[in-house]
């Protein structure tokens, strides 16, 4: 993309590279994941990742700006296909800090040197990321155990590799369990009779994943996955062509045909997610 500045006697052209919209960020060429991601204890991102499905109000700090920034760009990375649909701020000013309080759920970048004034708020219930201390302070630490166990322990299986830190291997594993969680959406998609366009049958959808349907049923609740919702069948509507996450839905349900997760391997990575959860302590993840 090239921008011509309207100013009169200028020959400047400002070019812009788009990003690819066939391709997942990665590292090291974003900048964002780049300096969040290698920061931080995979079992910190794992319960991260829960608290913003669940679009809890997340307040991260650091000493450094760049960090602070990056930190918050790259969270709201690893929701894909899902966007972030509440108060956004990266770096919070100093006149801003009542947000802090907000009852929605926000995302939100604080410095390091305004966090004591932020305790003093009345701010109950708040995720806390300092990522300079790899530290997350969670009340809901329950989000991860409403996580189906199977998709949680994967996505741990990948993360706490050392190759995760590099390429796309963290956003792909990221993107992967969404697939295994919210794939089914595509099965609930319906084109009925009398109808001019296409439709989505909620329970359908709660039933499309075996052994998911709580989580399902929690998820319609979210404006995050009635966003994507909305976008997916709009897209389908006017006839536009899949992305990168449909076609690994696709791809998922085919391998879903051949075999699925036996009972012990449920039980064996329930247990596994409960144990991350002991380790670190009510309300503390380090």
């Amino acid at each position: 993309m090239s921008i011509i500045p309207d100013i009169e006697n200028t020959e400047q052209v400002f070019t812009f590279p788009l990003p690819n919209p066939r391709r997942l960020p990665e590292i090291p060429t974003d900048h964002n994941l780049t300096l969040f991601y290698p920061s931080l204890h995979h079992e910190v991102v794992l319960c991260l990742f829960a608290n913003l499905i669940f679009e809890r109000r997340i307040i991260v700090t650091s000493s450094s700006i760049s960090m602070l920034s990056a930190s918050v760009h790259a969270i709201a990375v690893i929701l894909y296909p899902l966007f972030w649909q509440h108060i956004f701020i990266p770096i919070t000013p100093p006149h801003l800090l009542d947000y802090c309080t907000a009852p929605m759920p926000f995302l939100m970048g604080v410095h390091s040197s305004m966090m004591e004034q932020v305790r003093r708020m009345p701010i109950n219930d708040v995720v806390i990321l300092d990522v300079d201390q790899n530290e997350l302070e969670t009340p809901y630490t329950e989000d991860l155990l409403q996580i189906p166990p199977h998709v949680t322990s994967q996505l741990k299986h990948t993360l706490k590799k050392s190759s995760s830190a590099y390429g796309d291997t963290m956003t792909r594993a990221f993107m992967h369990a969404m697939v295994a969680l919210m794939g089914g959406y595509r099965s609930a998609l319906k084109m009925r009779e009398g109808e001019s366009g296409v439709t989505f049958d909620e329970d359908s959808f709660i039933h499309s994943r075996p052994q998911m349907e709580e989580f399902l049923s929690q998820l319609l609740h979210f404006q995050h996955f009635q966003q994507f919702l909305n976008s997916r069948i709009d897209n389908l509507n006017l006839h536009q062509e899949r992305d990168m996450f449909d076609e690994e839905v696709i791809m998922f349900d085919e391998e879903m045909k051949t075999g699925k997760f036996s009972s012990e391997q449920m039980k064996s990575a329930f247990k596994e997610v409960k144990g991350i959860l002991k380790k670190h302590g009510e309300g503390r993840s380090r």
